[in-house]
């Protein structure tokens, strides 16, 4: 009988615990991805000033793209708490 009761006790414990640790690794993924913004902001900054020094043929269209369409994702700001939106936006002014 103790077995048994202790089950449903467990399955409400872990689920729980699911849903916090989904909800953390939510915003982890938000803050990762800035990250990962800001890292390709920097490099497209680079391969333009190697584009327009002499240094490479073509100009970063990939790159550009890629920024871009990490700028479009995070537009409308609603998964984001107040310290990631400020981070995103401070980057968007920067781009």
């Amino acid at each position: 009988m103790i077995y048994s009761a202790t089950i449903p006790l467990n399955r409400i414990l872990r689920s729980c615990l699911k849903n916090s640790f989904l909800e953390w690794s939510w915003i982890l993924a938000i803050d990762e991805e800035l990250t990962v913004l800001e890292d390709q902001l920097r490099r497209l900054k680079v391969e333009y000033d190697m584009y327009f020094g002499g240094g490479s043929k073509k100009p970063p269209v990939e790159i550009e793209w890629k920024v871009k369409t990490l700028l479009k994702k995070f537009s409308d700001g609603t998964r984001m708490n107040y310290a990631q939106r400020y981070r995103y936006t401070t980057m968007q002014q920067r781009y």
